[in-house]
């Protein structure tokens, strides 16, 4: 006699088939990954620029961040301006840019896995009166993956001070 799977082992067979492709997209070189279930949570944050200016650190990660800091895996997008300079902008995520950097990191590992952006761009759509932003991004990294999907990262207030 035959059953059909009960809900809660469909839903674990659905969330290791999405583990297993997801798997296989970012392990395979030239994927693009785009799924919105590939580093779900989102959030951002004030930091310092490379010359001690105003920046912005967007970090898109697999598992939900409860706070600032942390190993875990996440694709972090750098921007080089405040918060208040960056709505309706386009940032090119290349290596030496003015603009800013993004980078795949796989974390904890032992030896830590760290992608740096090859190119591709961040363009924020809007800011939030919550200060939430807005945007899609489209970056390749160096181990030949390419991400791109819209976000939505909520904001964190640290105190942070430069110069």
């Amino acid at each position: 006699m035959s059953s059909s799977p009960n809900p809660s082992t469909r839903t674990m067979l659905r969330h290791s088939l999405l583990l297993l492709f997801t798997t296989a997209a970012i392990a395979g070189c030239g994927d693009v990954i785009t799924s919105p279930d590939v580093f779900p949570d989102a959030t951002a944050v004030r930091t310092c620029g490379p010359t001690d200016g105003p920046a912005v650190i967007i970090q898109l990660a697999r598992d939900s961040i409860q706070s600032v800091g942390g190993p875990r895996p996440a694709i972090n997008l750098f921007l080089w301006r405040g918060i208040g300079d960056i709505a309706g902008r386009s940032f090119r995520m290349e290596p030496n840019s003015n603009d800013g950097f993004a980078s795949q990191v796989w974390l904890p590992a032992t030896p830590p896995t760290i992608f740096e952006s090859l190119t591709g761009t961040v363009e924020i759509r809007r800011v939030e009166p919550d200060s939430t932003i807005v945007g899609f991004v489209d970056v390749r990294f160096t181990d030949g993956t390419r991400f791109a999907r819209s976000f939505s990262a909520r904001w964190q207030s640290v105190r942070t001070v430069c110069g």
